[in-house]
Protein backbone atom coordinates (compact mmCIF):
# COMPACT_ATOMS: atom_id res chain seq x y z
CA UNK A 1 0.00 0.00 0.00
CA UNK A 2 2.94 2.35 0.47
CA UNK A 3 3.78 2.97 -2.69
CA UNK A 4 -0.24 3.77 -4.13
CA UNK A 5 0.50 6.48 -1.62
CA UNK A 6 3.70 7.51 -2.78
CA UNK A 7 2.12 7.49 -6.06
CA UNK A 8 -0.49 9.91 -5.58
CA UNK A 9 1.41 12.13 -3.44
CA UNK A 10 4.09 12.17 -6.22
CA UNK A 11 0.98 13.03 -8.58
CA UNK A 12 -0.36 15.70 -6.79
CA UNK A 13 2.99 17.24 -6.31
CA UNK A 14 4.47 17.10 -9.78
CA UNK A 15 1.06 19.16 -11.05
CA UNK A 16 2.12 21.64 -8.97
CA UNK A 17 5.52 22.26 -10.87
CA UNK A 18 5.80 24.57 -13.48
CA UNK A 19 7.70 22.64 -15.98
CA UNK A 20 5.37 19.78 -16.70
CA UNK A 21 2.22 18.44 -19.43
CA UNK A 22 -1.10 18.03 -18.51
CA UNK A 23 -1.37 14.23 -20.86
CA UNK A 24 -1.60 11.90 -18.46
CA UNK A 25 0.86 8.63 -18.51
CA UNK A 26 -0.73 5.36 -17.67
CA UNK A 27 1.18 3.04 -15.53
CA UNK A 28 1.62 -0.37 -16.12
CA UNK A 29 1.07 -2.53 -13.09
CA UNK A 30 -1.16 -0.29 -11.15
CA UNK A 31 -3.17 1.94 -13.85
CA UNK A 32 -1.66 5.16 -11.57
CA UNK A 33 -1.49 8.62 -13.47
CA UNK A 34 0.85 11.24 -13.34
CA UNK A 35 1.75 14.41 -15.47
CA UNK A 36 4.60 13.54 -18.06
CA UNK A 37 7.87 15.43 -16.21
CA UNK A 38 8.95 18.25 -19.20
CA UNK A 39 12.52 19.80 -18.59
CA UNK A 40 13.46 17.51 -15.92
CA UNK A 41 16.52 15.74 -17.31
CA UNK A 42 17.26 13.18 -15.18
CA UNK A 43 19.56 10.49 -16.36
CA UNK A 44 18.14 7.20 -17.86
CA UNK A 45 18.78 4.38 -16.14
CA UNK A 46 18.32 1.02 -18.60
CA UNK A 47 16.57 -0.68 -15.43
CA UNK A 48 16.01 -4.13 -17.77
CA UNK A 49 19.64 -4.52 -17.08
CA UNK A 50 19.49 -4.64 -13.60
CA UNK A 51 20.23 -7.86 -11.85
CA UNK A 52 21.03 -10.16 -8.91
CA UNK A 53 23.82 -11.83 -9.98
CA UNK A 54 22.48 -13.35 -13.45
CA UNK A 55 18.24 -12.96 -12.29
CA UNK A 56 17.03 -9.72 -13.79
CA UNK A 57 15.09 -7.51 -10.95
CA UNK A 58 12.56 -6.89 -13.80
CA UNK A 59 11.93 -10.40 -15.20
CA UNK A 60 10.38 -13.69 -15.20
CA UNK A 61 8.68 -14.65 -11.82
CA UNK A 62 8.87 -18.44 -11.62
CA UNK A 63 12.75 -17.67 -12.97
CA UNK A 64 12.99 -15.06 -10.13
CA UNK A 65 11.77 -17.74 -7.62
CA UNK A 66 13.45 -20.34 -9.11
CA UNK A 67 16.81 -18.47 -8.47
CA UNK A 68 16.62 -16.06 -5.08
CA UNK A 69 14.38 -18.31 -3.75
CA UNK A 70 11.16 -17.92 -1.45
CA UNK A 71 10.05 -14.56 0.27
CA UNK A 72 9.70 -14.77 3.75
CA UNK A 73 6.59 -12.80 3.49
CA UNK A 74 3.78 -11.97 1.00
CA UNK A 75 1.63 -9.41 1.41
CA UNK A 76 -1.65 -8.77 -0.55
CA UNK A 77 -3.78 -5.64 0.22
CA UNK A 78 -3.37 -5.36 3.61
CA UNK A 79 -3.18 -9.12 4.38
CA UNK A 80 0.61 -10.89 5.50
CA UNK A 81 1.00 -14.38 4.89
CA UNK A 82 3.68 -16.18 6.06
CA UNK A 83 5.75 -18.21 3.52
CA UNK A 84 6.80 -21.15 4.70
CA UNK A 85 6.77 -23.16 1.15
CA UNK A 86 6.24 -23.03 -2.57
CA UNK A 87 2.59 -24.24 -1.78
CA UNK A 88 2.00 -21.15 0.89
CA UNK A 89 3.36 -18.63 -2.00
CA UNK A 90 1.41 -19.82 -4.46
CA UNK A 91 -1.94 -19.57 -2.59
CA UNK A 92 -1.06 -16.34 -1.51
CA UNK A 93 0.11 -14.87 -5.07
CA UNK A 94 -2.47 -16.62 -6.97
CA UNK A 95 -5.57 -15.88 -5.51
CA UNK A 96 -4.53 -12.03 -5.61
CA UNK A 97 -7.39 -10.08 -7.67
CA UNK A 98 -5.72 -7.55 -10.03
CA UNK A 99 -5.47 -4.92 -9.22
CA UNK A 100 -4.55 -5.69 -5.56
CA UNK A 101 -0.42 -5.04 -4.72
CA UNK A 102 1.43 -8.35 -4.26
CA UNK A 103 4.95 -7.33 -2.45
CA UNK A 104 7.00 -10.11 -2.05
CA UNK A 105 9.46 -9.64 1.01
CA UNK A 106 13.06 -10.40 0.83
CA UNK A 107 15.55 -9.43 4.03
CA UNK A 108 16.19 -5.57 2.16
CA UNK A 109 14.30 -6.07 -0.77
CA UNK A 110 10.69 -5.66 -1.84
CA UNK A 111 9.10 -7.02 -5.22
CA UNK A 112 6.04 -6.87 -6.92
CA UNK A 113 4.37 -9.35 -8.54
CA UNK A 114 2.38 -7.85 -11.85
CA UNK A 115 0.08 -10.79 -12.45
CA UNK A 116 1.35 -11.42 -16.19
CA UNK A 117 4.44 -13.99 -14.46
CA UNK A 118 6.17 -10.95 -14.32
CA UNK A 119 8.16 -9.62 -11.31
CA UNK A 120 9.54 -5.74 -10.76
CA UNK A 121 11.25 -4.31 -7.45
CA UNK A 122 9.89 -1.90 -5.40
CA UNK A 123 12.37 -1.14 -2.83
CA UNK A 124 16.10 -2.27 -1.82
CA UNK A 125 17.42 -1.49 1.66
CA UNK A 126 21.24 -2.42 1.04
CA UNK A 127 21.60 -2.31 4.99
CA UNK A 128 19.43 -5.37 5.21
CA UNK A 129 20.80 -7.15 2.52
CA UNK A 130 23.92 -8.84 1.70
CA UNK A 131 22.79 -8.82 -2.51
CA UNK A 132 24.27 -6.30 -4.63
CA UNK A 133 22.49 -5.01 -7.86
CA UNK A 134 24.91 -5.42 -10.98
CA UNK A 135 24.20 -2.80 -13.75
CA UNK A 136 26.72 -3.56 -16.89
CA UNK A 137 30.12 -3.19 -15.20
CA UNK A 138 28.59 -1.50 -12.18
CA UNK A 139 27.81 -2.91 -8.68
CA UNK A 140 25.40 -1.10 -6.85
CA UNK A 141 25.70 -1.74 -3.15
CA UNK A 142 27.06 -0.33 0.23
CA UNK A 143 29.81 0.18 -1.59
CA UNK A 144 28.78 2.59 -4.44
CA UNK A 145 29.59 6.37 -3.46
CA UNK A 146 27.72 9.31 -4.27
CA UNK A 147 30.88 10.14 -5.96
CA UNK A 148 30.56 7.69 -8.35
CA UNK A 149 26.94 8.35 -9.03
CA UNK A 150 27.90 11.51 -10.27
CA UNK A 151 29.87 10.68 -12.94
CA UNK A 152 28.15 8.08 -14.00
CA UNK A 153 24.61 9.89 -13.51
CA UNK A 154 25.93 13.77 -13.78
CA UNK A 155 22.59 14.99 -14.87
CA UNK A 156 20.47 14.10 -12.07
CA UNK A 157 23.74 14.50 -9.74
CA UNK A 158 23.15 18.47 -10.17
CA UNK A 159 19.23 18.62 -11.43
CA UNK A 160 17.58 20.42 -8.51
CA UNK A 161 14.24 19.10 -7.80
CA UNK A 162 13.32 18.24 -4.28
CA UNK A 163 9.65 16.94 -3.07
CA UNK A 164 8.18 17.92 1.00
CA UNK A 165 9.48 14.35 1.45
CA UNK A 166 11.63 12.13 -0.72
CA UNK A 167 10.41 8.48 -1.24
CA UNK A 168 12.90 7.08 1.06
CA UNK A 169 12.00 9.23 3.97
CA UNK A 170 7.62 8.36 3.34
CA UNK A 171 8.67 4.81 3.09
CA UNK A 172 11.22 4.35 5.95
CA UNK A 173 10.32 7.25 8.00
CA UNK A 174 13.92 7.91 8.45
CA UNK A 175 15.27 11.77 7.90
CA UNK A 176 18.50 13.57 8.59
CA UNK A 177 21.11 15.92 6.89
CA UNK A 178 23.11 12.57 6.14
CA UNK A 179 20.58 11.30 3.69
CA UNK A 180 20.64 12.74 0.17
CA UNK A 181 18.67 11.46 -2.86
CA UNK A 182 18.76 11.79 -6.57
CA UNK A 183 16.22 11.11 -9.28
CA UNK A 184 16.54 9.04 -12.59
CA UNK A 185 14.22 7.65 -14.80
CA UNK A 186 13.82 4.46 -16.68
CA UNK A 187 12.24 2.89 -19.37
CA UNK A 188 9.13 0.53 -19.52
CA UNK A 189 8.52 -2.01 -22.32
CA UNK A 190 5.06 -1.38 -21.87
CA UNK A 191 4.72 2.13 -22.46
CA UNK A 192 7.20 4.03 -24.50
CA UNK A 193 6.57 7.33 -23.25
CA UNK A 194 5.99 6.40 -20.03
CA UNK A 195 9.37 7.62 -18.15
CA UNK A 196 8.88 5.96 -14.26
CA UNK A 197 11.08 7.37 -11.62
CA UNK A 198 13.93 5.75 -8.95
CA UNK A 199 15.27 7.32 -6.40
CA UNK A 200 18.43 6.58 -4.93
CA UNK A 201 19.41 7.34 -1.27
CA UNK A 202 23.10 7.98 -0.18
CA UNK A 203 23.88 8.02 3.44
CA UNK A 204 27.27 9.67 4.40
CA UNK A 205 28.35 9.09 1.39
CA UNK A 206 27.24 5.27 0.80
CA UNK A 207 24.53 3.99 -0.91
CA UNK A 208 21.30 2.13 1.55
CA UNK A 209 18.50 2.38 -0.26
CA UNK A 210 16.74 2.83 -3.98
CA UNK A 211 13.17 3.18 -4.58
CA UNK A 212 11.44 2.33 -7.67
CA UNK A 213 8.63 4.28 -8.73
CA UNK A 214 6.82 1.69 -10.96
CA UNK A 215 3.96 4.12 -12.42
CA UNK A 216 4.79 6.39 -15.54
Amino acid sequence: MTNIFISLFLTATLSSCQNHSDQPLTDNNNSIQQPEIKNMDFDILDAYKLTFGKTFLFGNYDTFIGDIGLPNKVTVFKTDFSINSKTDLDKAVFTAKNPAIVTLHYPGIDMWYTYENSIVPSTIDFRKTEKSVTYGETIFDKNYTIEQFKKQFPNSATLSFEMPESFFEMVTKEKGVEFKHFMLKRKTKDDPTAEPLLEFTFENGKLIFVMFANFG
